[in-house]
């Protein structure tokens, strides 16, 4: 089914504002996969749990990333827009290639959410990439920080532009004063 979706160009993508809560004004949009409404593969977990199934899951990251660019309109929305990737992903020349071409064809300022999901196997070459891609114009956000893998690492490698705190560490902030403490020092590290 997921093949016919990704050949039939029946995902879409949606976009979830990003705000600045100082500012109270929104600075970008995260494009977010889905599938038609009411099919079994509407949501990205399971178009992912799929993908990996069938040994699709770079076909339909490639697929993600071009379509929400395709589908990204810079005078409807208004800002930057995130993709989600697997930091090992941009360690291929086909889908670093494709980031090139893309960042050439759009007005959008692209931002590259390396996904705290995955374990990164090559660092070294990441680092080179991801200057490639930034000397092209694109910049990079740690997503889901304290969920994953060696998060405080790939910050300190990659230096990324943005980083997003996962939401176990600010929902109920207010009720934790431990989560508060590590939000704070977080805030602290990322203004140094």
């Amino acid at each position: 089914m997921l093949i016919r979706l990704l050949e039939n160009n029946e995902l879409i993508s949606v976009y979830q504002p990003i705000v600045d809560t100082y500012r109270a004004s929104i600075i970008g949009y995260e494009s977010l996969v889905r599938g038609p409404e009411g099919c079994a593969l509407h949501t990205p977990s399971a178009l992912f749990h799929e993908a990996a199934m069938h040994g699709l899951v770079d076909s339909l990251e490639m697929y993600c990333t071009q379509n929400a660019v395709a589908q990204f309109k810079p005078e409807q929305f208004h800002g930057q827009l995130f993709i989600n990737t697997n930091p090992n992903l941009l360690c291929t020349h086909d889908f670093v290639e494709q980031l090139l071409s893309l960042q050439r064809s759009t007005t959008a300022q692209i931002v590259i959410e390396l996904s705290e999901q995955h374990a990164v196997t090559q660092l070294n070459e990441l680092k080179r990439v991801v200057h490639r891609l930034r000397i092209a114009g694109l910049q990079f956000a740690i997503d889901d920080l304290g969920a994953g893998h060696s998060s405080l690492k790939l910050w300190a490698e990659i230096r990324p532009e943005y980083v997003k705190i996962d939401r176990y560490f600010v929902q109920d902030i207010h009720l934790n004063p431990y989560k508060r403490e590590f939000v704070q020092h977080i805030v602290t590290l990322a203004k140094n």
